[in-house]
Order: structure tokens, then sequence, then C-alpha cells
């Protein structure tokens, strides 16, 4: 599966996972189902999407726009939250800091970075500050 998430951090996070061809449909499709694939949805309150093992970052700018469009929908599910996006291409760098600027609103904060370490640097400073 080029896409897939996890639980992580005892249920208060979620890791997702992009690898080898990833499509904006996968992405989308992923979206559509976090209701029904994470349970408990009001006790996530950070997540981490690593794009690093990503070949081909097959994702256009429509994809975008739909994608924040369902996590908009997704977050009246659930509480504040913090995205890490580890990107480390010109284009899966551009587009998810085109999603960062789509999908900011209050109580939410997404931010993107070139590595995973320094995705999870900044998502786990900001998880600590919050304990």
């Amino acid at each position: 599966m080029p896409y897939h998430s996890e639980l992580i951090d005892d249920g208060t996070g979620v890791l997702r996972v992009g690898m080898g061809v990833l499509t904006g449909q996968e992405l989308i499709d992923a979206a559509r189902a976090v209701p029904l694939a994470i349970p408990g949805l009001k006790s996530i309150t950070h997540s981490l999407v690593d794009f690093t093992s990503v070949e081909v970052f097959d994702v256009s700018t429509d994809s975008v726009h739909e994608l924040s469009k369902l996590m908009g929908k997704n977050s009246e599910m659930m509480g504040p939250m913090r995205v890490a996006i580890a990107a480390p291409t010109p284009l899966s760098y551009g587009m998810s800091r085109m999603y960062a600027a789509l999908a900011s609103k209050p109580g939410w904060e997404v931010q993107t970075f070139m590595t995973r370490e320094e995705a999870e640097g900044w998502l786990y400073s900001k998880v600590e500050q919050d304990a």
C-alpha cells in the first residue's frame, strides 16, 4: 500500500507514511477513510506525515484543494492538532506547503520540513510543551 496510517504515542498521534508511487487520489481516499479508520479522533493531538520514501509524487493542485476540504470536514470531529510533514522533494515540499496554507485554521498548526528528523523535532517539541 503506497499510503498507510497507524496510531502512535499511546493513541494520541497518527503516523502516515507514503512510499513508491503516491497519487493524489490515494491521499484523498485516506482522508475520506479517517472517520472510520481512526478510532477516538478526539484523542488525536498530532500527526506525522512522511513522504521520504515516495519515489513519484503524483499529486495535483486540485487534489491538494480537495484534500484540504476533506480534512477540514474531518477536523470538526477532532480537537486541536499539530501536523508535521516530511517532504524531501521540491514537488512534495511545495504541495505540502500549499496544503499547510489551505489547512490553516484555529487550533490546527501544519508545518512542512525537508526531512523526517526535522519534522519529528518540531512536532515533539510542541507535544512536550503541551504535556
